[in-house]
């Protein structure tokens, strides 16, 4: 039996994908618990947790997956000062890698472009979504690269702020915001654009598409039964 521990795992897009990629247990962590959370859940706050909890009991996963706050490295904080809101400066990574490699259990952290991750760079349109959603996963295994492919995607659907929006695309040159396409018109287009059919709007904002870690279990799979090489990332 595999075991994976999911950390920040909110409504449970990323531990679903798991599921689906052969983890037969999931166990999510967050400080808030989630009704539609399809797995056994702990409500903790992550970082009390990891300080409190022996770090035997995290050995005892075969994989731990970690999906702190982004918001400090969203490009949706440029968003939020434009409107007058104060941007998020919660930035849990640095904790959690340290925390990880201390536990020595092969690990994934996951996090929006921007951040201090290096690794493996994931879009929806390589999976046939109609999001993008670049993200990036920091890993001790191997996690193979898939192409983006915007141009057969075409217009990609919007799954963040509010139903309907016009997308503002953030202008890099010009510092300020452009429009662009929109954001998913009903539940059921947002649902189907990230391949998710289980949570509602709130829920699928911060979701990570199932699909990208049925890959990444996929990917650990086909590590571990080769007899885990080392692996370093950075060659």
């Amino acid at each position: 039996m595999k075991r994976l521990l999911d950390l920040y795992c909110c409504a449970g897009g990323a531990a679903m994908g798991y599921h689906w990629g052969g983890f037969d247990e999931v166990i999510g962590v967050d400080h808030v618990k989630k009704r539609n959370f399809p797995f056994e859940q702990i409500k903790a706050d992550i970082p009390t947790f990891i300080k409190e909890t022996p770090i035997e009991w995290f050995r005892q996963f075969d994989l731990i997956h970690a999906s702190p706050p982004c918001q400090k490295f969203s490009r949706t904080k440029h968003l939020a000062v434009a409107q007058g809101r104060q941007a998020s400066k919660v930035d849990h990574i640095e904790m959690i890698q340290t925390f990880l490699k201390k536990v020595g259990v092969p690990y994934v952290i996951e996090n929006v472009m921007g951040s201090p991750l290096t690794g493996t760079v994931l879009c929806g349109s390589s999976f046939g979504l109609k999001v993008r959603r670049h993200r990036v996963f920091e890993s001790t295994f191997p996690i193979k690269q898939l192409e983006c492919r915007h141009k057969e995607q075409g217009r990609p659907v919007g799954v963040y702020g509010s139903m309907g929006d016009q997308i503002q695309g953030w202008d890099k040159v010009r510092g300020t915001y452009r429009k662009g396409g929109k954001t998913a018109e009903t539940i059921e287009e947002a649902r189907e654009a990230m391949g998710i059919d289980w949570m509602g709007w709130s829920n699928l904002k911060e979701a990570v598409p199932p699909l990208y870690t049925q890959h990444i279990a996929e990917c650990f799979f086909e590590w571990d039964a080769a007899g885990r090489p080392e692996y370093d990332e950075d060659e």
